[in-house]
């Protein structure tokens, strides 16, 4: 009697690439550099709260904002997720993952969750350790909803910046960093600086409405929170849409192998 095997799930799909990719990103030296420029970073900081050139709040807020929403939150997740398609092209994979039975939705999604858990594990971890490195010997009970916002922060920033990079690593594999940190570089640092309304169309600008502390653009003020959050989330979802489409075209013109 011949059994029929029943396909995997979506889900068990999911999960099958996601660990894939995991093992794959952590054998790359990405890995390494994502975790040793933020080590490098709080050593940076720790030399500098030693010789007390900085006060605990400047060193928070200078963490927080200069080194970790203003880099950690950028260079991390284009380390993981700009060139993972172009990696798995290179190495012959992707095209194996293309043709067996597996959504492009799924495949995209698999990917993106793999690169940006990463992402948010070395970017959060930073962040704390920023947070305790700052307030030696002055932390109080306050200071903890100060941390809370800016791990909110730090996660949300860090979802939407790497599906802007996973967008571009589906639109052009060669090019995928370069655009990316043009885009990093334009459209979210370069926007949030500008007067007027124009901080309303950057991530980055919603992450620091978030952050609170004062960090914000003036035109970001009278953005409530939710509306900061439902911002980065809408563009995350539309940038990973995009690379979606884009996936399927270039597989449809044999782009892909």
């Amino acid at each position: 009697m011949t059994t029929t095997r029943t396909p995997p799930s979506h889900f068990e799909t999911l999960r099958e690439v996601v660990r894939y990719d995991l093992r794959r990103q952590l054998r790359t030296r990405r890995s390494w550099l994502a975790v040793g420029v933020p080590v490098l970073l709080l050593v940076l900081l720790g030399v500098s709260r030693e010789l007390g050139q900085q006060t605990a709040t400047d060193a928070w807020r200078a963490a927080l904002t200069t080194a970790g929403l203003g880099f950690v939150a950028y260079f991390v997740p284009l380390l993981f997720l700009a060139s993972t398609l172009a990696d798995e092209q290179a190495e012959r994979t992707l095209a194996y993952q293309l043709v067996r039975p597996i959504a492009r939705p799924v495949l995209l999604l698999a990917k993106y969750l793999a690169g940006v858990s990463l992402a948010l594990l070395v970017s959060v971890t930073y962040l704390a350790l920023a947070f305790l490195l700052a307030h030696l010997g002055a932390f109080d009970v306050a200071s903890a909803s100060e941390l809370g916002r800016g791990l909110a922060a730090m996660a949300l920033v860090v979802l939407g910046h790497g599906a802007i990079a996973t967008a571009y690593g589906a639109i052009s594999r060669n090019a995928s960093a370069s655009l990316t940190v043009v885009h990093f570089a334009v459209l979210e640092l370069g926007l949030a600086k500008l007067p007027g309304r124009f901080p309303l169309l950057s991530m980055h600008a919603h992450g620091l409405r978030v952050a609170g502390a004062g960090v914000a653009p003036e035109s970001m003020a009278e953005v409530p929170v939710g509306a900061a959050v439902g911002f980065v989330l809408v563009a995350s979802a539309m940038a990973l849409t995009t690379a979606c489409l884009v996936l399927s075209q270039q597989e449809q013109e044999g782009g892909a192998t």
